[in-house]
Formats: C-alpha cells, sequence, structure tokens
C-alpha cells in the first residue's frame, strides 16, 4: 500500500560563495561573521514550512539572505515527527531561492520569512519511490 507523508520541515545546509551579498541587521555580512547558524563555511537552517519561521532564529535579528551557492547544497525534508522524508543534493529548491543557483530570504525580527505562503510537500517513503 502507498501512501504519501508530507514535509513539515526543510533542513538547509549549503555553502555560499558569496556572504557579502547579504545584509544583517542592515550591515553587509562580508565574511559570514554576522549571519545566525554559521558553522565553519556553511550555513544551516531549520525552517517550519507552514509557518515559514526559522527554528531557533536569534530575536532582533533582521536578514536578508542572498547567497550563491548553485550546487553546493543540501536539503533535507520531514515530516511532522522529524523523520527524514527526502533528501536532494544540489540546486536550490524554488521555495527559498531562484534560478536554482542562489537562496534568497528575508528574515524578520521574529525569524519569519517575509511574504511567506505555507507550503505543503508530499513524498512517498524512500523504499516505495
Amino acid at each position: 500500500m502507498s501512501y504519501a507523508r508530507q514535509a513539515f520541515f526543510l533542513k538547509v545546509v549549503c555553502e555560499p560563495r558569496y556572504w557579502e551579498d547579504s545584509t544583517i541587521n542592515g550591515e553587509v555580512d562580508e565574511f559570514g561573521d554576522l549571519v545566525p547558524f554559521k558553522k565553519d563555511n556553511t550555513w544551516e537552517i531549520m525552517i517550519d514550512l507552514q509557518s515559514g519561521m526559522i527554528k531557533d532564529w536569534p530575536a532582533g535579528t533582521i536578514a536578508n539572505i542572498h547567497y550563491k551557492v548553485c550546487d553546493a547544497g543540501e536539503y533535507f525534508w520531514y515530516d511532522g515527527n522529524m523523520e527524514l522524508l527526502h533528501h536532494q543534493s544540489g540546486y536550490v529548491p524554488s521555495i527559498i531561492g531562484e534560478h536554482g543557483d542562489y537562496i534568497v530570504l528575508d528574515i524578520e525580527a521574529d525569524g519569519h520569512i517575509k511574504n511567506w505562503l505555507p507550503q505543503a510537500f508530499d513524498f512517498m517513503p524512500e523504499h516505495e519511490q
């Protein structure tokens, strides 16, 4: 019996080529030193797909993200129980980017992605695809 499971969360792990195309609290983030959730050369966030909130975003931080990542990204789709439904590598999913190469997000002070529309993504369990 096949059934689709809905993704509720998207984890993004990417390696921006250029940090300086983004601003954090109005300052150009030349080396990625200002953006929350930078780990070494990667940026890692978890997005609630229904609300457009970034998990654990530091209150009061406003970010205008414009990262060119091309195919240097990993994207993990989870269900409501945080069970992995789908993994993709490479180009940026259109819900968080443009042209497959860029992550483009305006993040408000409460961690909400500006102009976010609730998203629903259904995936078949990996063994049934």
